[in-house]
């Protein structure tokens, strides 16, 4: 979901992740990790965090009121929008017909492969969901 904050007319993505253990859905201590990680991650390779809360769906309609710990909880990350990324900038070139250098490739990766060794080396952490669409 896009959206724009209104103090300063930011561009923002809003992502919300389940609690639970459907095919969508993902643990709460993987939540946990997450906030953890996108609070503490300062890098110009990272979409910067904005926001973020946490809410407990009711399964019952009628029960809002009475929400509960034992309630899946969902986590609403709210981070900076960038306007491309490299999937789209690779196929903006390919339409373009102007070939990617070899120069610029090395850059790519050797910049992919810091940020990774950054997650790896001072936070700690994997990405597991390394893909051209998430690298900004």
């Amino acid at each position: 979901l896009r959206a724009r904050r209104k103090k300063d007319n930011l561009s923002v993505v809003i992502k919300r992740f389940a609690a639970g253990s459907g095919p969508r859905d993902v643990s709460e201590s993987t939540l946990r990790s997450y906030i953890c990680l996108c609070s503490s991650v300062r890098h110009p390779r990272f979409a910067n965090y904005v926001d973020m809360f946490i809410s407990f769906n009711s399964r019952h309609p009628g029960t809002a009121s009475r929400q509960n710990r034992t309630q899946p909880a969902v986590l609403t990350l709210i981070m900076e929008r960038y306007e491309t990324n490299l999937e789209s900038y690779f196929e903006h070139r390919l339409k373009l017909q102007n070939p990617i250098t070899s120069p610029e490739i090395v850059s790519y990766v050797t910049q992919i492969l810091n940020f990774l060794h950054y997650l790896h080396s001072d936070l700690h952490t994997i990405h597991r969901n390394i893909k051209m669409s998430n690298c900004l």
